[in-house]
């Protein structure tokens, strides 16, 4: 508790020197005058100012969760200023005016950030609605890096929110209510009014009025900005009419361009009805003198202002959805909902208006995605001066008798993929109006015209150009076109009931109607034919179109009038193209004289056949027939040439088997064939575009690969030898074959015979003899005539001179001359490119070996070889190891001998050992375990003897391990149970000193790797008893193990204490000789270094017997009994210190008093604690106890009544930390006396047993010396 308190206490003092900071580093709102916040000054409490705030550009100022009260009696009194450089943020704050009538400027030149906020009853100025530079009110912005978040702006005079020059981030934000504010007074004649004079008031409201800004603007509602209410003030009682023009707007973009998504636009421009008011009569109209007022939902105004719309709702606004004036308009509208915008009095539609209206722009508004409904305006899309793109438009609900769908004027306008649907009652699904500039040019692609009085209305006397494709105009009341000097071309469009009226005084109007015509031209075959010419008349043989076809031999798609309607002034004239006659030209030939005949009032895809039936004709160059060659590769060229169509491709193959292409249209062809030896015929083929082929084919071509025969009779060999100087070359070839021999012509007889005699020169003389055959097919034979008078050469590379050897066999190799024999002792061998190799066997003791080289001259090459056989091993005699052995020795001696006096050393595991005498000898270390010795020993011939021992080295004693009992024990019993693990396979042996006269070897057991000894006899006193293992090669592991055997019990004299008190607690103290516990009335109690020992004991009322129990380690114990009598009779009060009752009371009270205040804090602090800090409740009586060093043990605990009564519980609660004993010995196992095991003496020494404890009240150890005991209250 002391370490909680302490911890709270700097926590505390680290807040307040926070807080002092901060109180340091702001600047509070003043009692008095203006608030200026030149630091970083935070706010959070609600907050009423009289006076202006002003952040100067080196502060910043932030309100949190707090309302903001303006409190001024004056409009425009008050002021927020955020100058730049300086920073205002609000977050979950009110800002309101004390009087809603008492507007308060708001105006932010630095950063203004608002989340979760409501602001309302903002100023603004008055200047004239068309002075759009000078305009500014409520929360004005003109910072960049302002933002606007999830906050309301309402209320306010004129402008909810001005931004100027900056582009905010403005999410989820509502604009809403702004008041009308009027801006220009005029008394002037209207003619909107009665043709008489009226005074007008001019008054506007906008929910965010952007001046060269371009914010992105998300999930944000405009709503009711023109509040209706706020207009009834406007009135003079001078004047008898009263007109007030009304100005309302969600958002005026004046030369701004925001980015605007999923945002409302809801019932902004709202007015009052009329009404007669102190005899004034107060009229409510939009315009009375022809003035562009801007009104709507979105307004876009300049040149530069073209925001961009996604996903947004125009709803219910007056006059206008969008409005676009002075070159304003919006860029993108994409999938929004244009619906219930109204402009409407007494069933009487009033211009302008529009769902979008755009009155003057220049570029392109595109409007994609997006439904337009129930729209009380002219138009539901209203542009002039703009060109209009409509992607997938539709509309529905139309409201408004005769009114339009989509008007446009000038510009290039586009209608693709739209629904125009003017059900039940509009005047025209499309109108078109005047060009100011230049012809409207209108293109209808993929899109529908249902209902309305007129389909397409145009009215523009300089004309306009309207093309439709694959569209549909149906169920139009009046007629599908009203036409003024119009070029209309339908192409592919669906006309049912087709009507056209145009303007009886204008100039004519052409509708033409029109499908898409494919063309395709080919040969009978079907082939396309590229390049021909089509031509395409009509019924009267009239031109109507010429061409040329592509590469597939189509032309198209062709766009072809079927008919053209002429309308002027009322009347219609009717000029059709169908049916129509096509036919086609190429290479001469036509498809038909006058042309395929086509009805023309649909698509047409047009097949056109031109026919031609001469085939080509086919030249071989080569091969010529009777060709013979000796490849098998064969070249085929030629040409081929046609009339008409054109050569196609054309073909070869070798016996009609396999066709393969030789060429295309090109008219020469080559190819190149693979063939058999034999004689063929090659066909060819070609084919013309058409489809004609033709076929010729080239016979007896000969492949030719044998070549002829040729023999040499003589010389018979490829290589010959002979001492002569020349040699006759005979031999004989069949058939038409010439014959030459090195370059010289040799003549044939006609039997086929030849023959020619040579010079022959010292060494090689080599002859070739070449027969050829008509086609070239040669056959060339080699003949080599060696003259040779030089002794072959030999090297013999085995065996050496003088060599000796155990194998009973020797290899014979080496190298000699090709073409000579070589002969072993006389028998000849083989020999492979003048190398030989042999083996002989020898014989014991030496042998000669003859190897004797003879050339084909006869001439001889002798070599003589002496090798000496041995094959008799030495002699090994090992005397030292005689064997495999196992040993615990490191060093092994080896020691023997060797019969053969020539072996100089012998191989002792891998190291040379010097043999002296025929005798050798090597000390070698041995490692632990398994030692491989191996002893080799070589004669001159390689003969081999060894000898291998596997010798063991173990130095490790066998394990040994004692289980039972201790190594130091002291025990009164008078046997001991020994037990352990030992290895299986060793001896084991134990005796004791001194040796009881009872023991017996033969009660030791062995079981596997354990032993025991269950009852080892004990004589009085120290026994040390000795268990030692010895393994096979005498490795040694001993334990040693010291038994007290005691039978002596500890002495222990009590000091005296009295027999008979009235106080609830006695002191029993004592000494303990030769002990090792105390045990008063069953509890331990702590021992001092010399065994002192001191307990305070709770007395019951009567008679007390309190039994004291000593024990030793041996398990030996003394008892003694003190008996105490308390009696009852008690002594008279005489007050603290013997002062008196009243003074001890008082005393007593002032010192309760000093407690409580001390201990509260810690108190307070624990009630907080977690709830791990338990409470512990206890009955009975409380238990007093004595400051540690006293010689008291643990808490108090009753002594043993005479007569039995409940015992006292435990005061220490459990969690607390135990206190330290020393160790008692355990009790025999038979004992069961007591609470637990680790009290009271063994019942033959207990007198009487203590009588039972409470369960789980006694404390398991005593407190650690030198900490005080803890009361027993928490």
């Amino acid at each position: 508790m002391r370490n909680l308190t302490i911890v709270t206490l700097i926590a505390l003092m680290a807040t307040l020197v926070v807080l002092a900071a901060t109180v340091v580093a702001q600047t509070d709102p003043p009692s008095s005058g203006d608030w200026i916040i030149e630091d970083n000054t935070f706010w959070g409490s609600d907050l009423t100012l009289a006076a202006n705030i002003t952040v100067n550009n080196s502060g910043a100022l932030k309100l949190d969760n707090m309302t903001l009260t303006m409190d001024s009696s004056i409009d425009g009194l008050l002021t927020i200023f955020v100058e730049a450089g300086s920073s205002l943020e609000l977050a979950n704050v009110n800002i309101k005016a004390s009087d809603a009538d008492a507007h308060y400027w708001f105006e932010a030149r630095g950063q203004l950030v608002i989340v979760d906020s409501d602001v309302r009853d903002v100023a603004a100025n008055g200047f004239k609605w068309d002075a759009w530079d000078d305009i500014a009110g409520g929360v004005q912005i003109y910072n960049s890096s302002s933002r606007l978040i999830d906050s309301k702006f309402h209320h306010s005079q004129r402008i909810n929110v001005f931004v100027s020059g900056a582009s905010p981030e403005i999410v989820g934000c509502e604009f809403s209510n702004a008041e009308y504010m009027n801006t220009y007074n005029v008394y002037q004649y209207s003619y909107y009014f009665g043709y008489q004079y009226i005074y007008a008031w001019y008054v506007d409201a906008t929910g965010l009025f952007l001046e060269n800004a371009d914010p992105n603007i998300t999930d944000c509602v405009f709503s009711n900005n023109g509040q209706r209410s706020t207009a009834n003030q406007f009135y003079s009682t001078s004047y008898i009419y009263n007109g007030v023009m009304t100005f309302g707007r969600g958002i005026l973009a004046y030369d701004s361009s925001p980015n605007i998504t999923s945002s409302e636009f809801l019932t902004n421009g709202d007015q009052p009805a009329d009404r007669l008011v102190e005899g004034v009569q107060q009229i409510f109209y939009e315009q009375f003198f022809y003035d562009s007022v801007p009104e709507g939902g979105l307004v876009c105004l300049g040149s530069t202002s073209h925001p961009r719309i996604w996903d947004s709702l125009f709803q219910t606004n007056d006059l206008f959805g969008i409005y676009g004036l002075e070159g304003g308009y919006p860029e993108l509208v994409d999938r929004c909902e244009i619906s219930g915008n109204r402009y409407i009095r007494g069933n009487t539609i009033y211009s302008p208006s529009g769902g979008i209206y755009i009155s003057t722009g220049g570029g392109t508004m595109t409007v994609a995605n997006t439904t337009a409904s129930g729209n009380l305006v002219l138009a539901n899309i209203w542009v002039q001066e703009t060109s209009l793109r409509l992607i997938n438009y539709t509309n529905t609900n139309n409201v408004v008798t005769n009114a339009y769908n989509i008007y446009v004027g000038d510009g290039t306008h586009r209608i693709e993929s739209s629904f125009l649907d003017g059900r039940p009652s509009l005047g025209m699904n499309l109108y078109v109006s005047y060009g100011r500039n230049q012809p409207p040019r209108v293109r209808i692609l993929e899109s529908e015209l249902v209902g309305a009085s007129y389909g397409i209305y145009v009215t523009n006397y300089n004309g306009a150009h309207i093309y439709i494709a694959n569209s549909t105009i149906r169920n139009a009341d009046q007629a599908t076109f009203y036409l003024t000097n119009t070029q209309v071309d339908c192409v592919n469009c669906t006309l049912p009931n087709m009507r056209i009226e145009s303007y009886s005084y204008s100039g004519g109007s052409t509708v033409r109607i029109m499908y898409f015509v494919d063309l395709e031209v080919t040969w009978q075959n079907l082939i396309p034919i590229p390049g021909a010419f089509v031509q395409v008349f009509n019924k009267t043989e009239a031109f109507v179109y010429g061409g040329i076809a592509d590469e597939n031999g189509t032309i198209g798609t062709l766009i072809l009038t079927s008919k053209t309607i002429y309308v002027s002034r009322g009347s219609q004239t009717e000029v059709s193209n169908t049916p129509l006659y096509i036919k086609a030209y190429n290479a001469g030939l036509e498809s038909s004289r006058k042309g395929k005949e086509f009805v023309f009032i649909t698509n047409l895809d047009v097949h056109i056949i031109i026919k031609d039936d001469v085939a080509p004709t086919i030249y071989v160059f080569t091969p010529l027939p009777g060709h013979a060659q000796k490849m098998t590769t064969l070249e085929v060229r030629g040409m081929c040439t046609d009339v008409g169509a054109g050569i196609n491709r054309t073909e070869v193959s070798l016996d009609r088997v396999e066709w393969i292409v030789a060429g295309g249209p090109e008219q020469t062809w080559a190819a190149t064939l693979e063939l058999t030896e034999g004689v063929h015929t090659i066909y060819f083929r070609a084919w013309d575009e058409a489809g004609n082929d033709k076929e010729e084919w080239v016979e007896n071509v000969e492949i030719d690969l044998t070549p002829p025969d040729l023999q040499v009779l003589d010389p018979v060999k490829a290589t010959w030898f002979t001492n002569e100087e020349n040699y006759t070359i005979r031999g004989r070839v069949f058939g038409q074959v010439s014959l030459i021999i090195n370059r010289q012509d040799v003549v044939v007889l006609p039997d086929g015979t030849w023959e020619t005699t040579q010079d022959i020169y010292s060494g090689s003389n080599e002859f070739l003899i070449a027969a050829t055959d008509h086609v070239g097919n040669t056959l060339e034979i080699i003949k080599t005539i060696v003259r040779d008078s030089t002794v072959p050469k030999l090297i013999l590379t085995s065996p050496e001179e003088d060599i000796w050897t155990n194998i009973s066999q020797v290899e014979v190799k080496g190298i000699t001359e090709l073409g000579a024999i070589i002969r072993v002792n006389g028998e000849p061998i083989p020999t492979f490119d003048g190398r030989f190799a042999s083996t002989i066997y020898l014989s014991e003791g030496l042998n000669k070996v003859i190897v004797e080289a003879v050339d084909k001259a006869n001439n001889v090459q002798r070599v003589v070889r002496n090798v000496h056989l041995d094959s008799i091993p030495p002699l090994l005699r090992v005397e030292s190891p005689q064997g495999d052995i196992l040993t615990n020795e490191r060093y092994l001696a080896i020691r023997g001998t060797i019969d053969d006096p020539t072996i100089e050393v012998v191989i002792i595991n891998g190291l040379l050992v010097d043999v002296v005498d025929q005798a050798f000898s090597k000390d070698f270390r041995l490692d632990e375990g398994v030692n491989l010795i191996s002893i080799e020993a070589w004669d001159n011939a390689r003969n081999f003897v060894s000898r291998r021992y596997i010798i063991t080295l173990d130095t490790t004693p066998p394990q040994l391990e004692l289980e039972e009992p201790d190594l130091y024990l002291e025990t009164r019993d008078t046997t001991v149970r020994i037990r352990g693990r030992v290895e299986a396979d060793v001896d084991l042996e134990i005796w004791g000193e001194p040796q009881h006269a009872n023991f017996d070897i033969i009660y030791l057991v062995r079981l596997e790797n354990t032993f025991r000894y269950d009852d080892y006899p004990l004589v009085l006193g120290l026994n040390t008893i000795h268990i030692l293992a010895r393994d096979d090669v005498g490795n040694v592991e001993e334990i040693v193990l010291q038994v007290e055997h005691d039978l002596e019990p500890p002495v222990m004299t009590l000091r005296p204490t009295t027999d008979r008190t009235p106080n609830e607690i006695v002191e029993v103290s004592g000494i303990l000789t030769d002990g090792s516990e105390v045990r008063i009335s069953g509890i331990p109690v702590v021992l001092g270094l010399n065994g002192e020992f001191t307990e305070a004991v709770h007395l019951q009322k009567g008679k007390n017997q309190i039994k004291v129990i000593a024990f030793d380690v041996a398990g030996n114990s003394a008892t003694q009994v003190v008996n105490v009598t308390r009696y009852t009779e008690e002594p008279e009060p005489v007050g603290i210190m013997d002062a008196g009752m009243g003074l001890s009371i008082a005393l007593m009270i002032g010192m309760l008093v000093i407690g409580l205040a001390v201990a509260y804090p810690g108190i307070r602090n624990r009630s907080r604690r977690s709830d791990d800090d338990e409470i512990i409740e206890t009955e009975g009586p409380l238990h007093s106890t004595p400051a540690w060093g006293s010689g008291h043990g643990i808490p108090p605990i009753p002594p043993e009544p005479i007569e039995p009564e409940a015992p006292a519980p435990d005061p220490w609660p459990q969690h607390e930390p135990e206190p330290t004993r020393r160790p008692l010995p355990p009790p025999p196992p038979d004992w069961q006396g007591g609470q637990g095991q680790d009290q009271g003496p063994p019942p033959e020494q207990a007198p009487e047993q203590a009588p039972e404890q409470a369960p789980e009240q006694a404390p398991e150890q005593a407190p650690e010396q030198g900490v005080p005991p803890k009361p027993p209250w928490r």
